[in-house]
């Protein structure tokens, strides 16, 4: 309730997430505001280092915004947590966050997301944005890689 175009801003995680982002606001009923931010904590490799750098901030403040923030899966979790608090210490006024996948198996952190499509098994999953070393992004569906193809990487 009360939220109008102005006061919501739908945040996507780059780079992962845009082929989800762009499925889930195409489907809101409420009006919003889409932004974009940026970071990297795995660098080319399988499993998150946990050191979140910003390469890409967002276009507008987010002070006094209702914030969604979208991302493509929520592995450890301190990406995410990093960016809640970040945009919380902006003075949004909530961060609420969803993933279309949640693997809770490498979970580091105490964050849980707000909204989750499904709970992803420990596997490294491609496609449907998801990369590995910037390589099959663009596959339509969601592929698992098969460990022998990157164990002792």
């Amino acid at each position: 309730a009360g939220v109008t175009e102005g006061t919501f801003t739908v945040v996507g995680l780059l780079t992962g997430c845009f082929m989800f982002y762009s499925d889930l606001v195409r489907n809101l009923t409420v009006p919003h505001t889409a932004d974009f931010i940026a970071c990297s904590s795995y660098g080319l490799d399988t499993v998150s280092a946990g050191n979140v750098q910003i390469k890409k901030d967002t276009n507008t403040s987010l002070a006094g915004k209702h914030v969604l923030l979208v991302d493509e899966m929520c592995d450890s979790g301190q990406t995410m947590a990093s960016l809640v608090q970040l945009m919380r210490d902006r003075g949004a006024l909530s961060v609420r966050s969803c993933v279309m996948f949640d693997k809770t198996a490498r979970r580091a952190s105490d964050l849980s997301p707000d909204l989750v499509g499904l709970v992803c098994p420990d596997e490294f999953v491609v496609g449907y944005g998801m990369d590995w070393a910037n390589r099959f992004r663009s596959l339509p569906d969601v592929c698992v890689v098969r460990r022998e193809a990157y164990a002792g990487k």
